[in-house]
């Protein structure tokens, strides 16, 4: 669920990202490190979707997730660590 200043709510289960372990299996930015995973996962919104979800920074944790609904409507969260709230950075429609 978003919120009106754009934050997601991390007490709440219905809103941010699915909850998933991280085991990178992609190289997404060619440098050799794996850092990124996609899968299939039951969204927030209800709908079932793809998730890809990286660690930009190298700590192995994710950072930035983004879900993409089977009807091609997208959400991008991304992770402010110090607060643990999930922020939506971009959300629109393929």
């Amino acid at each position: 669920m978003e919120w009106a200043d754009g934050l997601v709510d991390p007490g709440r289960d219905d809103s941010g990202p699915p909850e998933f372990e991280f085991e990178p299996t992609v190289d997404a930015g060619g440098d050799g490190v794996v850092d990124t995973m996609v899968f299939r996962a039951d969204l927030a919104s209800g709908e079932a979707g793809l998730v890809i979800a990286a660690d930009l920074d190298g700590d192995g944790m994710v950072d930035r997730v983004t879900t993409v609904e089977d009807d091609g409507d997208f959400v991008g969260f991304v992770h402010d660590e110090a607060d643990a709230v999930w922020t939506v950075t971009e959300r629109g429609s393929l």
